[in-house]
């Protein structure tokens, strides 16, 4: 007769509890996911890869379900603004129209909806001429956003071969 050993299996790299155990996975996918080499890092595309925007900070801006009635709003608006002309002197008119300044500055900053960003735009101009109390507040934060979609669309148009 053959004498037949027992199997005990190892206890080598095995984890004490059941938070080490965790903090082991989250290391082993970590390394899984380490790009080694630039051949198998991945490519990125879009009109934020040079320099990523802060877009993602406004989920509730750029869900594809509201983006379709944030356009809408917008496409109203501006034809609103159109239709009618403002008298820049009237304190009432100005007082309504103040509050959306913020609302549009906050499309313009955080949109990433190509269509929101230009009727956004475009609604600015019309509003940006009057004499309104947060013009120059909302001006300070579009400057540098609006050079920043700039300088994102020009990369991305002149590296379209990529």
């Amino acid at each position: 007769t053959v004498a037949v050993s027992t199997w005990i299996p190892s206890v080598l790299g095995t984890a004490a509890d059941q938070k080490s155990a965790f903090d082991m996975k989250k290391k082993q996918k970590t390394e899984l996911h380490k790009v080694s080499d630039g051949v198998a890092a991945p490519k990125l595309t879009g009109s934020s890869r040079h320099s990523p925007m802060t877009s993602s900070t406004s989920r509730t801006l750029n869900n594809p379900s509201n983006s379709c009635a944030v356009n809408f709003g917008l496409v109203l608006l501006y034809s609103c603004l159109k239709r009618l002309k403002f008298d820049s002197s009237d304190e009432m008119m100005c007082s309504m129209v103040d509050p959306y300044l913020p609302l549009l500055t906050h499309c313009v900053r955080y949109s990433n909806d190509n269509q929101a960003l230009v009727l956004a735009l475009k609604c600015l101009g019309v509003l940006l001429r009057m004499d309104l109390p947060s013009v120059i507040k909302t001006a300070k934060q579009l400057g540098p956003s609006i050079l920043d979609h700039l300088t994102t669309s020009n990369a991305a148009a002149s590296t379209q071969s990529d």
